[in-house]
């Protein structure tokens, strides 16, 4: 009798896997904002925001770029990045760039690849980082870890 409900115990935890993988390997998509949800939405939550295009304008990939965060008297507390590239693949290679940066510091880390994004996000070394690419889009977050609830407000309000 025993062995029966270890055998069932075993079969039904083999089950339940399985139906996650395959829930897991269905492609699920995000909705990409433009930059000037980007800015509304932050503006919402009372951060700052400013065209930060010229800062890479000596990649030809990038088509828009605008920073949003919060002042603290005269210093930026803490900053996020919303990039606007020409094709997907290419704020994927962004993606991947900065993904391998955050890997070279210790902390937890999880991350996702579904249908149309990519997701990363890192907390450790006293710094929540985050990376979220979705279509030809890309948000850049890297925060001291005190800023790390400020920031997720902006990210779910994104949806990202």
């Amino acid at each position: 009798m025993k062995k029966s409900v270890a055998k069932r115990l075993i079969l039904t935890a083999a089950f339940c896997l399985i139906l996650a993988l395959v829930c897991g390997a269905c492609a699920q998509s995000k909705t990409a904002v433009t930059s000037k949800d980007f800015i509304s939405k932050a503006a919402s939550l009372g951060l700052n925001t400013q065209d930060t295009t010229s800062t890479y304008a000596q990649y030809d990939h990038v088509v828009n770029s605008t920073s949003a965060g919060r002042v603290e008297g005269t210093a930026i507390a803490w900053q996020a990045d919303f990039v606007t590239a020409n094709a997907a693949d290419k704020a994927e290679a962004m993606f991947e760039t900065n993904k391998d940066n955050f890997d070279q510091l210790s902390g937890n880390m999880s991350m996702i690849s579904s249908g149309n994004y990519n997701t990363y996000e890192k907390t450790g070394d006293g710094q929540f980082m985050y990376l979220c690419r979705v279509d030809k889009t890309l948000l850049y977050i890297k925060v001291a870890e005190k800023y790390k609830d400020e920031a997720k407000q902006l990210i779910e309000a994104l949806g990202y």
